[in-house]
């Protein structure tokens, strides 16, 4: 049995199948349970979803993973890029799960409003954000 339930396996489905773009997953673990989720998630996703599993550290430099468990996530919806570190588990999964959904153009709404992407656009240099997690 996978990692998700019937109706996880179906809600999932639904979410991936309203997507618009690809998006891309770069993969760094040496995780056997964490790669085996992750290809579930391809595997509901479909075409929707592209998985690179990283199995070296000069492939993983290069996209600027800089820890493992870590995936970069892309699409062409956004500019920059967004990395998840971790397991994605409990509140973390819906995370990850809606990360993948809104880079794919699930929601027809943009990401950001446009006076958000015009202040972003007019930014001199490149900003970097981290935002953490923990379960309470």
């Amino acid at each position: 049995m996978g990692a998700f339930g019937p109706d996880d396996t179906r809600q999932l489905r639904e979410l991936f199948a309203a997507m618009t773009e690809p998006v891309e997953i770069h993969l760094l673990t040496d995780d056997l349970e964490l790669r085996l989720l992750y290809d579930e998630l391809a595997d509901l996703a479909g075409d929707k979803l592209v998985l690179d599993k990283i199995a070296d550290d000069a492939r993983a430099a290069e996209l600027e993973i800089d820890y493992s468990p870590g995936a970069l996530l892309k699409s062409s919806r956004a500019k920059g890029k967004l990395f998840f570190y971790g397991v994605p588990g409990g509140y973390e999964m819906a995370t990850l799960i809606s990360a993948i959904t809104d880079l794919g153009g699930a929601d027809a709404d943009a990401l950001v409003s446009p006076q958000a992407q015009e202040a972003l656009t007019n930014l001199a240099s490149d900003v970097h954000i981290q935002v953490f997690s923990t379960p309470t």
